[in-house]
């Protein structure tokens, strides 16, 4: 073997390992979500599911239901907690199902993990002028068209909101439900997806207490919304 079929040996060693990191990557955001127990911001996140006064959580991005929706489901089992009602929300209608295999091994009464979205076609394709040529964008336009509305269904209060979905519509999810909600967690904090809403809650210190920000994966942010009304 001379030294070129040496070279050419190793790069495509080389490649077929990076492809095999990938999908290990790829692998474990699947299985274990981005935000989970290991990580400070699962950790918080549990411990507010746990607090006594948080009875109504909304979920939104469950994505494959191992992230943010499982620091819940621990929490909620942990916790002992009885009176709950949580809602889940994943636009894509196989990522639900995966998520529900995921997770409902143990069935938790009122634990929703169910296949919707607050935010139409219609309020998200204006967006689409500004950013033409974005592919997520595209795709999310293209889920909606088949996605059921559930903002309907929501509780009239929300002790607890996390707002992980796509990644143009987390500024209208939050301006629908702000108001409503007690605690509120952004992924996304300092990206696309929820800077709006973070730059809003920086602006509006009177209304808002912040409970934890950082900028760790493209922004992680708690607050609480001082405004909000249990009756």
């Amino acid at each position: 073997m001379d030294n070129k079929e040496i070279d050419d040996y190793l790069n495509k060693e080389l490649i077929t390992g990076k492809k095999l990191i990938k999908s290990i990557i790829e692998k474990d955001t699947q299985d274990f979500g981005q935000i989970t127990m290991f990580t400070e911001f699962g950790k918080k996140i549990y411990e507010l599911v746990k607090h006594p006064e948080v009875k109504n959580i909304l979920d939104i991005g469950t994505t494959y239901g191992m992230g943010t929706t499982k620091c819940i489901f621990e929490g909620i089992i942990h916790g002992n907690k009885k009176d709950f009602q949580v809602i889940s929300i994943e636009c894509r209608k196989d990522r639900v199902e995966k998520a529900k295999l995921n997770l409902l091994y143990l069935p938790l009464k009122n634990f929703n993990i169910i296949h919707g979205t607050i935010i139409t076609f219609k309020e998200l394709y204006p967006l689409l002028k500004e950013f033409p040529n974005n592919d997520w964008l595209k795709d999310d336009l293209k889920t909606l068209k088949t996605t059921p509305y559930v903002f309907d269904i929501l509780p009239d209060k929300l002790d607890l909101i996390i707002i992980d979905g796509g990644d143009f519509s987390g500024w209208m999810e939050f301006n629908k439900l702000w108001k409503r909600s007690r605690f509120i967690v952004l992924d996304d904090s300092r990206s696309n997806k929820n800077y709006e809403s973070y730059k809003f809650i920086l602006n509006n210190l009177n209304i808002f207490k912040i409970i934890y920000n950082t900028s760790l994966r493209g922004g992680e942010m708690i607050c609480e919304n001082l405004n909000y009304e249990t009756t």
